[in-house]
């Protein structure tokens, strides 16, 4: 996936757009941690989730993102799997706050959840695995 995304055409945004599409994937983040995490898992804080780096890097490339994988390559969100979902509609949801209809992404009705392609289980050998 990673050899697709390097050849994706970047669309370059404004750094005041960025600006507004962070801000609405951050308030995304912290209403996620608060309804979602934060009761079960209290160690764990919004920067958690997707730090804010992620975070930034997803607002500067918000109209070249069409799936998971893509935001799987350019980020390390653990749990990604889980916060796909309404990952991806705070994301298209900013884009078309910001460009309104002079952006449409190609995105499909349907969230992929399937495990990011690049994962891959290996089996421990030898004694020090115990």
């Amino acid at each position: 996936m990673s050899e697709n995304i390097s050849k994706t055409p970047q669309l370059k945004i404004s750094d005041k757009n960025v600006q507004k599409i962070y801000n609405a994937l951050f308030q995304w983040r912290q209403e996620t941690w608060v309804s979602d995490w934060k009761d079960d898992w209290p160690a764990y804080g919004p920067e958690s989730l997707v730090s804010k780096f992620d975070l930034h890097v997803i607002a500067k490339k918000a109209l070249t993102i069409k799936d998971i994988d893509y935001i799987d390559a350019v980020t390390s969100i653990v749990h990604l799997e889980s916060l796909s979902p309404s990952l991806l509609i705070a994301l298209h949801s900013a884009v078309h706050h910001v460009f309104g209809d002079r952006f449409e992404p190609e995105a499909t009705s349907q969230v992929e959840l399937a495990i990011p392609t690049k994962l891959q289980w290996q089996v421990t050998q030898g004694p020090e695995a115990f």
